[in-house]
């Protein structure tokens, strides 16, 4: 028995975002050409106990089968995507772009699999100082936040425009990092300059490195996302009105049904010596895992 047989894919999705930005009239050449950059999308079921212990015979099969089709509202699950943003760290709009066009799409599903927990995983290629890392995780753009962002742009003021409507009245999804806490546990104590410099331009505790090659900082997260928070209105007699945002009329009431309960220890850089790949690691980035554990 493998844990494959715990979950049934009911749907799967893949992004090239060279095609994504081919149908944006104001795209730049250079998003044009982002032929490398993807993203991919599972919608995975959760098998209940009997039938993913059942394992796969034919009769299993079939059961299986009409079990799917049942209503996705009826089933829990995970929708999990996988990705590798663009590179250029002078780039952030593009990579911002790219999110969040993966956040619309999984909340997009998650209408339609309203139980079901979105995990976003890969290399985003921005570290927890970038503006990038800042819209998500609940820290305020400064002026040279925004400068940065819209200096990499062409056609600057359309795509001011175009990310202050998104932020401002589409509302963002809610993020967790399964590593947010981790130099809680497992403080930094080597002596790399980039690293230990990291460690105070960062103001979470993420860790300070997930790539130890020519260049030493964290690309790679494990993302638990949530669709916008609703607002509250108070009425004068003091009643609490909820009022969804636009980005929220399409969603269905999301209840968590995981939490991360533990993360992978990543290597020290005394173990990982000039640099990786080698003869262990056989990437320059390191492998980074989360644990989770049913909470209903």
């Amino acid at each position: 028995m493998t844990q494959k047989n715990r979950f049934e894919c009911c749907e799967e999705e893949h992004i090239s975002f060279a095609e994504v930005f081919a149908r944006d009239e104001d795209a730049s050449e250079e998003e044009f050409a982002l032929d490398a950059n993807v993203a991919q999308i599972v919608v995975l079921r959760e098998r209940d106990e009997k039938e993913w212990k059942s394992g796969s015979t034919e009769e299993n099969q079939e059961e299986s089968h009409v079990h799917h089709h049942t209503s996705p509202s009826d089933n829990h699950g995970i929708i999990l995507s996988n990705t590798h943003l663009f590179w250029n760290y002078r780039t952030p709009y593009i990579r911002l772009r790219q999110l969040l066009h993966i956040f619309d799409q999984c909340l997009a599903l998650q209408t339609k699999y309203p139980n079901y927990q979105i995990i976003l995983c890969g290399d985003l290629n921005f570290t927890p100082d970038t503006p990038e890392f800042k819209l998500f995780f609940g820290y305020e753009w400064t002026e040279k936040d925004w400068d940065m962002v819209v200096k990499s742009a062409d056609n600057k003021e359309r795509r001011l425009q175009w990310l202050k409507k998104y932020i401002f009245e589409r509302k963002l999804p809610r993020v967790e990092s399964v590593y947010q806490d981790y130099r809680k546990y497992f403080p930094y104590t080597g002596k790399d300059e980039e690293s230990v410099e990291n460690t105070t331009l960062w103001e979470d505790d993420h860790p300070v490195f997930t790539v130890w090659a020519n260049y030493h900082g964290t690309l790679d997260y494990i993302l638990m996302v949530y669709p916008p928070e609703e607002e509250e209105e108070t009425e004068g007699n003091g009643t609490t009105i909820v009022q969804p945002n636009d980005s929220d009329k399409l969603h269905q009431p999301h209840k968590p049904w995981l939490k991360n309960v533990g993360f992978l220890k990543l290597e020290e850089d005394t173990e990982l010596g000039e640099g990786i790949p080698n003869d262990v690691i056989p990437s320059d980035h390191l492998m980074i895992m989360g644990a989770f554990e049913k909470i209903r």
